[in-house]
């Protein structure tokens, strides 16, 4: 039965209900909507109103329609039909290119929604302006709202387009575009009044505490100064508040440092300065009101929620310049051991073959030289001495024993001595399989040489990106650990925080040449996880040359629970299978599983060979394809008769479910659903250590906790997949060391014919 590989999307759990799946996918959306809408009604410098068609230009391609749509709704419940129409044209010409692009196109040029937008309005407002009584005055007006649109769209479709927009930066343009989205949300929060308070202003002064906080006087008066712009830009009412805010912000920003209850009382103080510019007593008590919830807020914020809002260091901390660095150094090394595979390869196929001299010389020379008639055979009558040597060409090369009596007649009644004449063609027929012996071993190894070289390359170059992915050092938590390790009397020569572009923190601690205990490890690692609030697995203590490094990582979310059941044929007592677990240090568990060609010990060798081999190299976090191609070449140049085994490669992130399934000529594997339903997947795949290359397949799949992945070799499937994928669903509950040794006992059962059977399960489960 051929069952066809197929990807597993992400699923939202199956014990959500119907309608909470639809609001979480729906949710997105109708937020674009909701923003959009309220954009299109936030005015700006008592008239312009270019949020809602900038919204609509730089949301997400699949929102856009949905914003153009909230963006309308705004323009037409805010305006009425006269001064809703321009930017009704112009937020329809935004949504007809948003829906003509496509997201490959928005994605190669963001901006063109931004550009034709703001270009329609420019145009439509000129011309409603020349068709007036104040041309010069609305022609400039309209070219300034274009400009502005201009400018909008461009920030908010950097903010949009960035990986993760609210997290700290240090790109400058990716800052602006932070700072304008949060000065934008402000503008459409500033109309609105919540039991009499404004929301807009007391998320500003919440900001600008934050701000001061985090980076001092300088960050509370760049908050600040946003802030009162925003605000003053929606409603000159505002202008107070602006006041209050900056007021307020300088004065926490010169506390920098000290408890957040000072930084509070210090900001409503000098905040309070703002009501004196208030016009009458009561907007000057809604303002001190507001003031003081902000702080309230800021001073009973948690303490978590603090630190996720921590800045990224200005400079590069050093173990990350030597982490690119070293990505780079693989990268160049992997391209350059790629380029000599492929020179090696083109110089020898344009390599002549050596020809083999005549046989006809060849014999000559060995048994001729010495012949008083040489000269009558070779001069007198060379040429049926030729000819008969023809003959015998077709017999050497068939690698035949050639007699006195199978000798040509004109060879066999000339000769003085035809044993002699018969002994060297059969000499020069040996050497001419001998040297057909050793090009065929030198064109292998070639093969196999080249064949490891891009393996290797592959390899590097996978490496090489895992090297590069981006991270964000935690200098805070940094310093944290740091204090732990000096106070313990460890005196750190450097520590390092940093967490990876998934997330998942890191710490790193160099030391002095010690060692530690198991138990000393495990404290370790429990304070670590207190200081960076975060569950760390084990510590692990390297000692490299001169220095001890301690590494703690984030624990993965999941766990496997593995079974493992080897039956050997019912002819011996030696399994021809091979099994191995092993983890590569980055939160993955690798499941390896070979089944060598035939049974008894050569083909017990071939898989143990294999699977050790895979072991090693997936723990070393190659790849399960380029390790593949390397097993493969170490079976080639194991020497002896052909080696030939299946592979069976199962690679699992614990921190994700995500899992990668490799296969060269290896039985169905099958994953068992918590609900029950058994899934096969099958490749057409021709085992390694057969061909110089390697022709697997790879297939992605997704595992949620109860979900069981099932490796079997081909004894197994006695029964038949079908009938395996329904006792696997079946028997769903057992464990999985139960659940192994139950199904290979019953295919050993229904097996007609002794062969070796080996069932391996692995089981995701939350930690």
């Amino acid at each position: 039965m051929s069952v066809k590989l197929h990807d597993l999307p992400f699923a939202v759990p199956r014990s959500v209900t119907p309608w909470v799946r639809r609001a979480v996918t729906l949710w997105r959306p109708a937020a674009a909507a909701l923003i959009a809408f309220l954009a299109a009604g936030a005015s700006l410098l008592d008239g312009m109103r270019p949020l809602g068609l900038c919204m609509a230009a730089a949301v997400a391609p699949g929102h856009a329609l949905l914003a153009a749509a909230g963006a309308a709704a705004g323009y037409v419940f805010a305006l009425d039909l006269s001064g809703a129409a321009p930017y009704l044209a112009a937020v329809a010409v935004v949504a007809l290119l948003r829906a003509l692009a496509g997201y490959r196109r928005w994605n190669e040029v963001p901006f063109a929604p931004g550009v034709a937008g703001a270009l329609c309005l420019c145009l439509i407002k000129m011309g409603l302006a020349a068709a007036g009584t104040h041309v010069l005055t609305g022609v400039l007006a309209a070219a300034a709202e274009g400009l502005v649109t201009l400018g909008m769209s461009y920030l908010l479709s950097a903010f949009f387009a960035a990986p993760h927009p609210l997290a700290a930066t240090a790109d400058p343009e990716q800052r602006a575009a932070a700072c304008f989205a949060a000065m934008a949300a402000l503008v459409c929060l500033a109309p609105y009044q919540v039991l009499g308070l404004y929301p807009a202003r007391c998320l500003a002064a919440l900001a600008v505490l934050l701000q001061a906080h985090r980076k001092g006087a300088a960050g509370g008066c760049t908050a600040a100064g946003a802030a009162a712009v925003a605000l003053c830009a929606a409603d000159a009412a505002h202008a107070c508040a602006g006041l209050a805010l900056m007021a307020g912000g300088l004065a926490a920003g010169l506390f920098f440092g000290e408890s957040r209850g000072l930084l509070a009382m210090v900001f409503c103080g000098a905040g309070f300065l703002g009501v004196l510019c208030a016009p009458d007593a009561g907007p000057g008590l809604l303002l001190m009101a507001e003031l003081c919830l902000a702080a309230l807020v800021f001073t009973f914020l948690p303490e978590r929620l603090l630190q996720r809002t921590a800045p990224l260091p200005e400079a590069v901390p050093a173990a990350r310049a030597a982490c690119t660095t070293l990505s780079t150094r693989l990268d160049t090394l992997g391209r350059v051991l790629n380029s000599v595979g492929g020179t090696i390869r083109a110089v020898c196929s344009r390599m002549p073959a050596a020809k083999p001299p005549a046989l006809a010389d060849a014999v000559a020379e060995r048994c001729c030289a010495a012949c008083g008639d040489k000269l009558s055979c070779w001069a007198d009558h060379s040429h049926d001495t030729y000819d008969a040597f023809a003959k015998l060409e077709g017999a050497v090369a068939a690698g035949e024993y050639v007699t006195a009596v199978q000798l040509p007649a004109p060879l066999a009644s000339r000769c003085r001595t035809p044993e002699q004449l018969a002994r060297a063609v059969n000499a020069e027929g040996a050497a001419r399989a001998a040297a057909r012996a050793a090009a065929a071993r030198d064109k292998l190894t070639r093969g196999v040489l080249c064949e490891q070289y891009g393996a290797l390359a592959s390899a590097m170059g996978a490496l090489s990106r895992e090297t590069a992915l981006t991270e964000v050092p935690d200098r805070r938590k940094a310093r944290r650990l740091e204090l732990l390790l000096r106070d313990i009397g460890l005196e750190p020569v450097e520590v390092s925080v940093a967490s990876d572009a998934c997330g998942r923190l890191t710490a790193t601690a160099c030391l002095p040449p010690m060692e530690f205990t198991a138990e000393e490890l495990d404290a370790l690692t429990s304070e670590a996880s207190a200081l960076c609030r975060r569950t760390f697995a084990p510590a692990q203590c390297v000692r490299q040359g001169p220095a001890t490094i301690l590494t703690f990582r984030q624990a993965p979310r999941y766990r496997l629970e593995l079974g493992l059941c080897a039956l050997p044929s019912r002819e011996g007592d030696i399994s021809a299978d091979a099994a191995r677990i092993v983890e590569d240090g980055m939160g993955r568990t690798c499941a390896v599983l070979c089944d060598g060609m035939g049974t008894g010990k050569a083909a017990a060798v071939d898989g143990t060979l294999a699977a050790q081999l895979a072991a090693d190299l997936l723990g070393a976090g190659f790849p399960p394809a380029e390790t593949a191609r390397l097993v493969n070449t170490a079976l080639a140049l194991k020497g002896g008769e052909e080696a030939a085994t299946t592979l069976d490669i199962l690679r699992i992130d614990q921190y994700t479910g995500d899992a990668e399934l490799y296969k060269a000529g290896a039985a169905p594997s099958f994953v068992v659903r918590d609900t029950g339903a058994a899934e096969t997947y099958l490749a057409d795949s021709v085992p390694i250590g057969i061909l110089g290359g390697v022709l697997g397949r790879q297939t992605q799949l997704t595992l949620l906790p109860g979900d069981t992945a099932v490796l079997v070799t081909d004894g197994a499937l006695a029964p038949g997949s079908a009938h395996l994928a329904s006792v696997l669903s079946a028997q769903r509950g057992d464990a999985p060391r139960a659940l192994a040794e139950q199904t290979a006992q019953e295919a050993r059962q229904a097996s007609p014919r002794p062969d070796d059977i080996t069932v391996l399960t692995l089981r995701l489960e939350k930690q």
